[in-house]
């Protein structure tokens, strides 16, 4: 009966060492997707879904900046 005991005790403890190893491994790995994304997105947001505007007006309330205004479309001075 002791063996029996015992061997459970160490299949026990051998599951949940290999359940907090794959768990930690887990974690690791999420960590550096996310590190990924947000290297990603730093180098160049432009190919991301958070990046900026297509139109060239600064987000409100990401960069403090104020938006962007272009001036209206005129002929070239040669036309007038």
């Amino acid at each position: 009966m002791a063996k029996g005991v015992g061997k459970f005790l160490i299949d026990m403890v051998g599951e949940v060492v290999g359940e907090a190893i794959l768990t930690l491994l887990a974690c690791a790995l999420l960590g550096c997707l996310g590190l990924i994304a947000y290297l990603s997105w730093s180098f160049s947001p432009r190919l991301t879904v958070a990046g900026p505007r297509r139109d060239g007006a600064a987000r409100e309330g990401t960069t403090g900046a104020a938006p962007v205004r272009r001036a209206p479309d005129r002929p070239p001075a040669s036309s007038r």
